[in-house]
């Protein structure tokens, strides 16, 4: 059963959950089915023609990077870091398909894996092997975004906004253990994609050198994963 619409005009998005529901009804964490294989599909199709590469030391392998330069309009943060058209930024992608190895098959809390890897991208910052003014991503999760210290911007509500909130939804059925009974509970899937930044002071600040002598667990040292 759906949840009652949280605004008017969502009946196509209503319409959109029902249809993953019919889709994706047997696909389990990982293991897509029906019509869901093409999620994956499009996910390599993507990798390759954006590809994304490991950030080096990271413990967990979660998130992966790509440095491009910024194309959008210039902001400032509320620490006063500018981001200006052409400025050079690192985007992160989380591997879904190690995130079902790690959060569903070995427990690993999907935020401490996330700040390990984060802190292994201060570490690359503070040696000067990456210079870049912010790192961001988008997701249809910007509550765990802001958790681990990102701030979140609203994007335009356009056609193909609300084409990757459906493509984001369906990666949710996909790569999280509750699948979509679970995710219509809330409001996640009425929620469009954001934008995730967070500047390179912020980075350090909550992921560098100082901040990871204070905390033993702060990144660099991790438990052994199996792969």
């Amino acid at each position: 059963m759906l949840p009652p619409r949280p605004w008017p005009n969502s009946a196509a998005s209503a319409f959109g959950v029902e249809l993953l529901h019919t889709i994706g009804r047997r696909t389990r964490p990982g293991r897509p089915r029906g019509l869901m294989r093409a999620w994956p599909a499009w996910e390599r199709i993507a990798e390759t023609l954006w590809p994304t590469t490991a950030i080096p030391g990271a413990p967990y392998g979660l998130l992966r990077m790509r440095v491009k330069l910024h194309d959008g309009a210039p902001f400032t943060f509320s620490d006063g870091a500018t981001i200006v058209k052409g400025a050079r930024i690192c985007e992160l992608h989380c591997d879904n398909q190690r995130f079902v190895k790690l959060v569903v098959g070995g427990g690993i809390n999907p935020y401490r894996a996330g700040r390990a890897d984060l802190a292994s991208l201060a570490a690359l910052v503070e040696a000067g092997a990456l210079e870049v003014t912010a790192i961001f991503g988008r997701s249809i999760l910007a509550v765990g975004g802001k958790r681990l210290g990102f701030t979140s911007r609203d994007l335009p509500i356009t056609s193909w906004l609300r084409l990757e909130r459906f493509f984001m939804i369906g990666l949710l059925l996909i790569y999280t253990e509750s699948g979509l009974n679970h995710l219509t509970r809330g409001r996640t899937v009425w929620s469009y994609p954001k934008e995730l930044w967070m500047s390179r002071e912020q980075l350090l600040k909550r992921y560098g050198q100082a901040r990871r002598a204070r905390s033993p667990d702060g990144g660099i040292q991790a438990p052994p994963i199996s792969t």
